[in-house]
C-alpha cells in the first residue's frame, strides 16, 4: 500500500505560500491544518487522517475539506499517482476552488 508524508505534505503548502500546520488531533492521528483558526477553533481546511508519530498516511484514507464539516473529498487517483505533491496540488485546487464560490 502506497503512502504519503504529511510533513512534506505540510512543507509543500507552505513553500506554495498557505499557512499549513502538521498536528496530533488525539490518539497518534494526524491533521494537516491550513489557514487561519475561526472562534470555534476550527481552520479553514484540514487533510487527515495519518498516523501522526510515524507521519504516513495511506492510500485510500486520505481525504481534505473545510475543517469542521462532514464533507469531505478522498484522494480518486491511482495509486501510483499518490504522491505529496499531488495531494496537495489537488487540496490547493479545492481551496481554490471552494473560496472562488463563496
Amino acid at each position: 500500500m502506497n503512502t504519503i508524508s504529511m510533513v512534506k505534505v505540510s512543507e509543500i503548502l507552505k513553500e506554495k505560500g498557505f499557512k499549513s500546520e502538521f498536528c496530533m488531533t488525539g490518539g497518534n492521528t494526524g491533521t494537516i491544518y491550513i489557514g487561519e483558526f475561526d472562534t470555534e477553533g476550527n481552520a479553514e481546511f484540514s487533510i487527515g487522517p495519518s498516523n501522526y508519530l510515524d507521519d504516513v498516511a495511506y492510500f485510500g484514507e486520505v481525504c481534505w475539506g473545510i475543517d469542521g464539516l462532514e464533507d469531505a473529498f478522498y484522494y480518486e487517483g491511482t495509486e501510483e499517482g499518490f504522491t505529496e505533491e499531488n495531494v496537495a496540488n489537488l487540496v490547493i485546487e479545492f481551496m481554490t476552488k471552494t473560496k472562488e464560490q463563496n
